[in-house]
């Protein structure tokens, strides 16, 4: 039977194996919030509005007058018909 000596020596830690497609999936998760952030600040910049404009008969409202917009300083007038009685 034959002994063997113990080396003095720290036995050295295994080495697990890298899987390079591991970080991709915090990357994915990264673009994903990025892209929403992005959309987000675009539309409060632009004030985006999602809903259909409240016009025509169903919505209740009724046609009276009219709005120009001055170029030069982005001011709004609204002009509202004369009641002829």
């Amino acid at each position: 039977m034959e002994t063997r000596l113990r080396s003095r020596r720290p036995r050295r830690l295994r080495r697990e194996e890298i899987d390079p497609a591991e970080g991709v999936a915090n990357l994915a998760d990264l673009m994903l919030v990025f892209i929403c952030g992005l959309m987000l600040s675009i539309i409060m910049y632009y004030h985006v509005s999602f809903g259909e404009p409240a016009s025509g008969a169903d919505s209740g409202l009724v046609e009276s007058g009219y709005v120009y917009v001055d170029p030069e300083t982005g001011k709004a007038y609204a002009v509202m018909p004369a009641d002829n009685k």
